[in-house]
């Protein structure tokens, strides 16, 4: 489940522009682009 643990990572990688692990949109940094992408799945099971 995607869940608070995820976020806090999430979080902790904002403003990351290099070899960034919570960079969901590959856009090569994390951003509020990447938030609205979690918080779109945030409480979903993961598959």
């Amino acid at each position: 489940m995607v869940n608070i643990y995820d976020l806090t990572g999430l979080l902790g990688d904002f403003g990351c522009s290099e070899n960034c692990y919570a960079d969901l949109d590959f856009d090569g940094n994390v951003s509020t682009g990447d938030i609205a992408i979690f918080l779109s799945v945030f409480g979903s099971l993961c598959e």
